[in-house]
């Protein structure tokens, strides 16, 4: 029994997973069209994990295992890029663009941080 809960746990990371990823290319497919010399793809889709990351935070021990999975550790682990984040802030940088570079860090960093509050915030307005 303990390999088939292994497994189910596996798959429904893997399913979150590339469910995230999907999100993640779409949202950079559609910025590279709109801004094609700056990454706000990657921007968009750290904000929006972060906000969804707030909202589900204080129902975080109400949540099953499984949607725990699913949606934090899948999806939006997928979803969102720390990676690419630092990869894109430093070409930014190596290519001269340091006003840029600043700007798709301080966006990024402290934009995820104030999103991550919004959802919390955002959260508490669905409590009973």
């Amino acid at each position: 029994m303990q390999h088939f809960e292994m497994l189910k746990s596996i798959v429904l990371v893997a399913v979150g997973a590339a469910g995230g990823g999907v999100a993640r290319y779409a949202l950079a497919s559609t910025s590279a069209v709109i801004a094609p010399n700056f990454p706000y793809g990657t921007i968009a889709a750290n904000l929006t994990g972060s906000l969804v990351a707030g909202i589900l935070l204080p129902m975080i021990t109400s949540l099953s295992g499984e949607f725990r999975l699913l949606m934090l550790t899948g999806f939006l682990g997928g979803l969102t890029t720390m990676s690419g984040f630092a990869l894109e802030t430093i070409g930014l940088y190596r290519d001269g663009q340091w006003s840029a570079s600043l700007l798709f860090w301080g966006i990024g960093a402290i934009g995820s941080i104030l999103a991550c509050m919004a959802g919390v915030a955002v959260s508490s307005w669905f409590k009973a």
